[in-house]
């Protein structure tokens, strides 16, 4: 979908995005809250370090042995800092 006005409510920093989809639902199940209660998916104690996790360049890295990954990291988080190519 394209239409300016449709796309309208989802500009972000004054900039509309040029594609959205337009979902139409027939039908939608909710599944029991207490399978997420059950699941402890809110309970810190639980949750992975983030230092435990690859780093993005890391996960490229297992794609292509001779990427950079460390160059990746470095230069992805400067353009997080100055937020660009966000949107």
């Amino acid at each position: 979908m394209t239409d300016p006005e449709l796309l309208a409510p989802s500009a972000v920093e004054g900039k509309t995005p040029r594609l959205g989809l337009l979902i139409e639902i027939d039908e939608a199940f909710t599944h029991c809250s207490k399978a997420f209660l059950r699941s402890q998916l809110w309970d810190p104690n639980r949750h992975v370090d983030r230092s435990d996790l690859p780093t993005s360049g890391e996960i490229h890295r297992t794609l292509d042995p001779s990427f950079d990954a460390e160059a990746y990291d470095v230069a992805r988080a400067e353009r997080y800092a100055r937020r660009e190519n966000f949107y």
